[in-house]
């Protein structure tokens, strides 16, 4: 932190300007703890009304990632500087191929481990990872709109969603199985169009959780400084990476609906798109 940078601040928090809010004030003091003064710098230069969107992006970003930007930033730094110095999070770690199970879909096997896996439905969730668009296929449109046949012409979502109800039907299962879909800018209103247009592919509203992906700011150094998008007032941002499916799916399927649900969420089945 600079020494100029740290005396700025303040100055600017000593100072009684009419625009400055209590919240604008909070969002100063968390930039400044998080050595970001190059951004404080900037936020007396601009108009009320960027000051008062640049809170709701601060605001919104600090809320959407768990343990908010102190914990970005916190993590961020340690990432940066274990890259610059080369150094492997991994060292000491021996990788394996993990041992896998292949089944003669026509051996006794196949029987007993359905019934194994029929008899947990009820404690499982199916996963959809979908915040990508079908450009590098050709496709003008949502990966998961994509036919995956030139017969019938069934989607994947369509086709996921008919595997699901028929899971469903042959269980018996005592409530409806959930669907989480994650959705990125990009693809989140498609998805949801996709979705209403076609009655939910026969499922219903409710089982199905759509979990958009938020983004997070973008860095301009191994410091972690927050990059601010030029000429103005916002932070640039970027996708955090399919990882946030795991915290997605607590959040949605787990922890926002624990009053209420009916059973455990113990397994998630993630639906896979072949390549």
């Amino acid at each position: 932190q600079s020494t100029w940078g740290i005396q700025f601040y303040k100055d600017l928090m000593e100072q009684e300007i009419q625009y400055i809010n209590d919240q604008e004030r909070d969002i100063v003091q968390l930039l400044q703890k998080l050595d970001q003064t190059h951004i404080i710098e900037k936020i007396p230069t601009y108009s009320k009304e960027k000051r008062e969107a640049f809170i709701q992006q601060i605001e919104k970003l600090n809320t959407t990632y768990p343990g908010g930007l102190e914990q970005y930033y916190q993590r961020a730094r340690v990432l940066l500087k274990d890259a610059a110095e080369n150094r492997n999070p991994y060292e000491g770690y021996q990788p394996k191929v993990p041992k896998g199970q292949n089944v003669d879909f026509y051996s006794p096997d196949i029987t007993e481990l359905e019934s194994a896996g029929f008899s947990v439905l009820r404690d499982t969730a199916f996963v959809l990872v979908a915040g990508g668009l079908g450009e590098r296929l050709g496709y003008n449109g949502i990966k998961v709109q994509i036919p995956i046949d030139t017969v019938t012409e069934t989607c994947f979502l369509n086709y996921y969603a008919q595997y699901i109800l028929a899971f469903q039907r042959k269980s018996n299962a005592s409530r409806d199985l959930p669907l989480a879909i994650m959705t990125s800018d990009d693809t989140h209103s498609q998805t949801v169009k996709l979705l209403e247009e076609n009655n939910y592919f026969g499922m219903k509203k409710d089982q199905i959780f759509i979990m958009k992906q938020e983004k997070v700011p973008a860095m301009i150094d191994n410091d972690a400084h927050f990059a601010l998008r030029p000429d103005d007032l916002e932070i640039e941002t970027k996708p955090h990476g399919h990882g946030d499916v795991h915290t997605l799916l607590y959040l949605s399927l787990i922890h926002i609906s624990e009053p209420t649900r009916q059973a455990e969420i113990s397994y998630a089945v993630f639906c896979l798109k072949k390549k």
